[in-house]
């Protein structure tokens, strides 16, 4: 496929490229293992572990600089040299040139989409399990990240827990929420169906078209009311909810595709 013009500009080109990222890596790695020693609150293992764990971030930034790199400086080695004199001499066209930098660069960005669909999702998923670390979460509130990708959003506290389709932060808002108000024996009291939730002030929230079912407790059928509007107190407010923004990073390419949809089918402007 390649003869042996191609492959020695692959070579001088992937030498380059290589010699760019060694670079850019030491550089990264020296400054993050002395920022972590600067701070004084971690162990070295930690800083490694913390380290890895954020190379493939660090790899999506460099790649395409060390691309870049890798063409500029091949051409120029081959044309500082002569080289690139004795091969157009041969026939071999700057148009040939040009193709073989340029399919090395779309396999070197069919690379770079793998790693930031796929891999740096997934980093996000693993890195509180990896490093063991306990994200503090407000008032008990906590988000079940599995999910985003299949289904509603869920929330906890000492007197509920809710389930909400998606959070609007301009408007100030969450999407077909469902809230379960339970009693001291973790018994449900009341379950609240609403289209939406509107943050109003302190910790007031106004529910629209909803459902509230009460009574759930005894032997009789339980009682359903209907309503355009109800306000009730929930010890969340609008900044907590953007704790879920965090969340999408962990969503790979098809997920993200599918929650995108989701929030557009809930008349939130995704732009």
């Amino acid at each position: 496929m390649f003869n042996l013009i191609d492959r020695y500009i692959i070579k001088k080109w992937s030498t380059a490229f290589i010699a760019s990222l060694t670079v850019f890596l030491l550089l990264i790695t020296i400054l993050e293992i002395v920022n972590g020693f600067l701070r004084g609150k971690y162990t070295f293992a930690i800083i490694i572990s913390q380290y890895i764990l954020k190379l493939p971030l660090f790899l999506s930034k460099i790649i395409p600089t060390c691309c870049l790199l890798a063409s500029a400086l091949s051409v120029n080695q081959l044309k500082s040299t002569s080289e690139l004199t004795a091969i157009n001499s041969t026939g071999f066209s700057r148009v040939q040139l040009a193709k073989i930098i340029g399919l090395l660069s779309l396999i070197v960005a069919g690379f770079l989409f793998f790693l930031t669909a796929e891999i740096e999702p997934k980093i996000y998923q693993l890195t509180p399990k990896l490093l063991g670390e306990k994200e503090a979460v407000k008032k008990g509130t906590f988000l079940a990240r599995s999910s985003i990708s299949g289904g509603k959003m869920w929330f906890k506290n000492k007197a509920y827990f809710a389930a909400f389709s998606a959070f609007d932060p301009i408007k100030k808002e969450l999407q077909n929420i469902e809230l379960f108000q339970t009693q001291k024996d973790q018994s449900f009291k009341t379950i609240i169906k609403a289209k939406k939730a509107q943050y109003l002030k302190d910790n007031d929230w106004r529910f629209l078209q909803g459902t509230e079912l009460s009574q759930l407790e005894g032997e009789n059928f339980p009682i359903i009311k209907k309503f355009r509007e109800k306000v009730l107190s929930l010890e969340e407010k609008p900044k907590d909810f953007k704790n879920f923004e965090s969340d999408i990073k962990t969503l790979r390419m098809l997920s993200l595709y599918q929650f995108i949809d989701k929030l557009k089918g809930s008349g939130i402007d995704i732009k």
